[in-house]
């Protein structure tokens, strides 16, 4: 019954093949139903990682894991259609078998609580409609509404893309092996201008609707834009207005005593002339205010490409610098610009966790750099890349995704300082080659922000922190992509 979801899907060519109808027909043709996709086998290890232990509302400790092996068989089905002139419409379906080995702690036997060491899943990884005003060969004014993938950093492989994969308050980095992009709701505006190779310059406006973490169905104002000149310097900028307009303000910043701090206190002294001495009293008065999750998030990028001008001719040198080889990127961002005190005197289990508030920009500014090595015929893509990621708290999400609070997850008895864990130097190599057309091979090892996969049916056992941390913490992938 396993190879059943594999072996439907790749069947389904097949038969879209077998009742489609040739015609010459331009229109008609156009409007067919396009099909591709891809299958993807995987294997993957956590060399080293740690895990949380169920991050229930009283987490314990956390654990050090060893050689926690992992794996996927992934079927991706894309649909594409051209009903109109102006009109495209894709949707894209992904079939997943999961298959992990992750215990409860090191040495210990396979826990039902952990999830069963198979399972599938589905999900619907893009479905959007685009409307195109203008296309030519030197202009492109579209839009786009939906669920769609939207990578604005074309060079990064692993790390970056900060900011759509990033919360605000508190920071945690998102990342997936070998899709690194966000996946957005809502509506995309973008215009494009094409001068040759002299000068290309494209900006997109968003408006995005949050359905992915807390706080859900708040709306986002989002615009990003980069230049091209001579196709040796491409730099880029955006700004993300995070949950902006919210669907309910109580969501946004909740008004309860786990998310307030001290925001001013007035003292006044009465003097009692009524008594013999008079007797000083002191009255203290303490206003509050509440940490928000909205945020101002923006970026600054560039990529500098030496050999941009020579890369597309023919001869060795085009042979060793290959489609991609000697670029040099990066990436810099803040998220959040808004600075909030530390919760003073604490008087629940979570603000003990806020002792620090977040009183200094510096860290919140993660930055990313990279580079793609030449490798002739070898390889394809050879791309090394670092990460800063500044923060005192935890790469975690638990806080605000299982109690709605825009605080840092609670640090579970460790002490998070400049000897363990902060600043966090990630980091990624990542390696393609195209067999063929139709098979791909890719390999990647890093210390990123993947988190440990548990069965969906024991969701109080998800790890929802990075689950690579200290500097011996790494994991690797392993894929052969199939495509057709």
């Amino acid at each position: 019954m396993r190879i059943f979801p594999v072996a439907l899907f790749l069947l389904l060519p097949v038969c879209f093949n077998a009742f489609s109808i040739d015609t010459d027909n331009e229109a008609a043709s156009s409007a067919r139903l396009s099909i591709s996709g891809a299958v993807d086998f995987d294997i993957a290890e956590f060399v080293k990682m740690r895990n949380y232990q169920g991050m229930t509302s009283s987490p314990g400790a956390s654990a050090t894991l060893n050689r926690i092996w992992f794996g996927h068989t992934i079927g991706i089905l894309n649909l594409e259609s051209k009903p109109l002139g102006f009109l495209k419409m894709r949707a894209e379906f992904e079939f997943n078998q999961y298959m992990t080995t992750r215990p409860t702690i090191d040495g210990a036997s396979p826990n039902k609580s952990f999830g069963q060491s198979y399972w599938n899943a589905f999900y619907i990884r893009e479905g959007q409609g685009f409307f195109s005003f203008i296309d030519n060969d030197r202009m492109l004014f579209d839009a786009a509404l939906g669920y769609f993938p939207y990578k604005y950093n074309p060079e990064v492989r692993n790390l970056g893309e900060f900011l759509f994969r990033s919360g605000t308050y508190p920071l945690y980095l998102l990342g997936e092996f070998d899709r690194p992009f966000a996946r957005l709701t809502g509506l995309r505006t973008g215009f494009e201008y094409h001068n040759n190779d002299l000068l290309n310059y494209k900006i997109d406006i968003l408006a995005l609707l949050e359905r992915t973490i807390n706080p859900f169905n708040t709306i986002s104002l989002a615009s990003v834009a980069s230049v091209n000149m001579l196709k040796i310097i491409d730099i880029g900028a955006g700004i993300d207005f995070a949950h902006a307009i919210p669907m309910n303000s109580k969501f946004t910043m909740v008004e309860q005593d786990e998310s307030h701090f001290i925001s001013d206190s007035t003292v006044t002294e009465i003097i009692d002339s009524s008594t013999s001495p008079p007797t000083i009293r002191i009255f203290t008065e303490i206003e509050y205010d509440h940490y928000d999750f909205r945020g101002i998030k923006w970026m600054a990028r560039a990529t500098i490409d030496p050999f941009g001008m020579v890369r597309e001719n023919h001869g060795v040198l085009s042979d060793i610098l290959g489609k991609d080889g000697g670029k040099v990127y990066g990436e810099y961002a803040v998220i959040g610009t808004k600075n909030y005190p530390a919760a003073a005197h604490p008087t629940t289990n979570f603000n003990a966790y806020q002792k620090s508030g977040y009183q200094d920009v510096k860290e919140r500014s993660p930055w990313m750099a990279g580079i793609t090595i030449p490798c002739w015929k070898v390889l394809d893509i050879c791309a090394i890349e670092i990460e800063h990621f500044p923060s005192y708290y935890a790469d975690d999400y638990y806080t605000a995704s299982t109690h709605g609070f825009p605080l840092p997850a609670p640090l579970q008895g460790e002490t998070y300082d400049s000897t363990t864990f902060v600043p966090r130097w990630n980091w990624s190599l990542y390696l393609k080659k195209d067999i063929s057309r139709n098979v791909t091979i890719i390999a990647q090892a890093a210390r990123d922000h993947q988190r440990a996969e548990k069965h969906p049916g024991a969701k109080q056992f998800n790890d929802y922190g990075a689950s690579t941390v200290k500097k011996d913490e790494w994991g690797w992938h392993l894929c052969a992509r199939f495509h057709f």
